[in-house]
């Protein structure tokens, strides 16, 4: 009986929904529906971020933020200069002063995307957020674009904005990182095969292969990519589709497109994929992603997006009508992303970060809306039974979901501004000891505020110590305050400042510096205490007799990552 009324039902999400009958849209209204849809958009995730405290915090809420921004200032400046020369020449020089710079780490778009942008706008904190809340309306543009046909304008709307306020999204849109950028390209790359299943055309195979490339030039994580074609066919059983050239028409694309770099960057894209250790037991990285998968887009969408599945499982065995046949392939190829995206990073590259997931977030909310509709269907004889259900279930995901986290890493911005009120001289130098996120943020907002090049960020980490890019293979250079007090005097240093690292997160050289300090109280005068919100206090000390002085010499050992040293002579 249910499903002869379910067969009697249209398939919830058809687009007639999207235009009334009887209302005509008039060709001179100001704005165009989807102009203003992007727009919201825009100003919601604006909101958000500026509730976050991300306009007026430091870039440290990752590792590697500090690292996207100093890199694609780098990128901006080299244009601005004209191209002045050789760029590996500009960029060490640029890494000298402030010591951030990661170009060739990752793959180049999002610096150069980003350098291009500042170039624009500026290089100051709000212009960075704004590309970045920008990025994530587009996002959700783009997904509203491609849910509009089959959820209507209503229910497409309301998944673009369940997807800017979800957590992971905030955290995304206030961190400068590759996650978002990456998610924009994997969900047009969701689309095109989409289009492929519908169609089998090679076009769409070469437009999904593209996609694929673009995303592989923005982060490495895209290679999840490569699971969504072979999960496809297991999910619809297309087998044949093993022996058609448009199959495997992608593959050949993002050969000739990111190969190149790939190729040409081996030795550091190796190098950025090492742990840092032994590589996590899979067992437990497969229920640490599981748990991911299940929080990105909040437990209750995650429920709704597994009934979904089965929905839509069952409507491709024709048992039940869920949704029409050509509908049906863009839920395939959302279920493939959720597996893809939980396999690679389950599985083949098990380094689990809540972010990683991110790509994963549109598919589940596409999901679950078989279920929401299916529970309209069943109840829509009872039309108040049926909106308080959808009404318990909205309130129960905005419950168990929605939160605005807070980015609280403002202390660095009252750091820099204190150094620079102590007078530091031009080209003159500053020395940071803290963990990698307290060196980071310190350099990025010396690169906000430099006439650049100018002041030196010299991280003792990489000049009173070094080891690689994961903190691995750790040696300290100055053994005693004595050898440190004369490393500091022959570079010279005029300021340090001193963030005690948590436990195991710093080497030898942060114990060795407060020694310096205690030996020589007549030359290490306090000038600011900054409290922080995530850490012990960072100190601020002037350096007597360096006060004025210039850099002369300056040595960054880059051995464990280029097999040279950088040098200012």
């Amino acid at each position: 009986m249910l499903d002869r009324k379910m067969h009697n039902r249209e398939p919830y999400g058809e687009t007639s929904a999207a235009r009334p009958r009887g209302v005509t849209l008039s060709p001179t209204r100001l704005i165009p529906p989807d102009a203003a849809v992007l727009l919201i958009l825009f100003v919601v995730t604006l909101s958000l971020q500026w509730a976050s405290g991300a306009h007026s915090a430091a870039l440290g809420a990752q590792p590697d933020e500090a690292s996207h921004y100093v890199t694609g200032v780098m990128v901006r400046d080299y244009i601005t200069r004209g191209l002045p020369g050789n760029p590996v020449t500009f960029a060490k020089d640029f890494y000298v002063h402030y010591p951030r710079v990661a170009f060739g780490i990752w793959p180049p778009l999002f610096h150069m995307l980003s350098g291009v942008w500042m170039l624009a706008f500026g290089t100051d904190r709000m212009s960075v957020m704004f590309l970045l809340a920008a990025l994530t309306a587009i996002w959700a543009f783009i997904f509203y674009r491609i849910g509009r046909p089959v959820l209507g304008t209503s229910g497409a709307a309301v998944s673009a904005f369940l997807l800017v306020s979800l957590p992971t999204t905030q955290m995304s849109t206030s961190e400068v990182m590759l996650d978002m950028p990456l998610a924009v390209i994997m969900l047009i790359a969701m689309g095109a095969y989409t289009r492929y299943l519908e169609r089998e055309r090679t076009a769409d195979a070469f437009m999904f292969g593209l996609c694929a490339a673009v995303a592989l030039l923005v982060k490495y994580n895209a290679l999840a990519l490569a699971l969504l074609p072979p999960l496809c066919i297991v999910i619809t059983g297309r087998h044949y589709l093993w022996r058609s050239k448009s199959f495997w028409l992608p593959a050949a694309v993002v050969l000739v497109v990111a190969g190149p770099w790939y190729v040409i960057m081996r030795h550091l894209v190796l190098y950025a994929a090492d742990p840092g250790g032994s590589w996590p037991p899979v067992g437990p990285a497969l229920a640490a992603t599981a748990k991911g998968i299940i929080f990105v887009a909040g437990p209750v969408m995650f429920v709704l997006a597994v009934i979904g599945c089965v929905l839509v499982r069952l409507n491709i065995r024709r048992r039940l009508r869920v949704v029409t046949s050509k509908h049906q392939s863009l839920y395939v190829v959302a279920a493939a992303m959720v597996l893809a995206v939980f396999l690679f990073h389950g599985a083949i590259y098990p380094l689990y970060e809540a972010r990683y997931l991110l790509p994963a977030a549109p598919a589940l909310i596409l999901l679950s809306w078989p279920t929401v509709g299916y529970i309209h269907s069943v109840l829509g004889d009872r039309p108040v039974l049926a909106a308080a259900a959808l009404f318990a279930v909205a309130a129960a995901h905005a419950a168990s979901t929605f939160v605005v986290p807070a980015k609280k890493t403002s202390a660095y911005v009252g750091a820099a501004e204190a150094v620079l009120a102590c007078g530091l001289p031009r080209n003159g130098a500053v020395l940071v000891s803290a963990d990698v996120l307290g060196e980071g943020m310190l350099t990025a907002e010396f690169v906000m505020r430099d006439s650049r090049p100018d002041h030196y960020v010299v991280r003792a980490s990489k000049v009173l110590g070094t080891q690689t890019l994961m903190g691995k293979k750790y040696r300290l250079k100055y053994q005693s305050p004595e050898e440190m007090m004369t490393a500091l005097d022959s570079i010279p240093i005029a300021i340090v400042v001193i963030q005690q690292c948590p436990e195991g997160q710093c080497g030898e050289h942060e114990n060795v510096l407060t020694q310096a300090a205690a030996r020589y109280p007549e030359r290490w005068r306090l000038s600011s205490v900054i409290s922080s919100e995530t850490g012990s206090p960072i100190l601020i000390y002037q350096i007597t007799g360096n006060e004025g002085k210039a850099v002369r010499t300056l040595n960054i050992d880059m051995t464990h990552t280029l097999g040279t040293t950088f040098e200012k002579r």
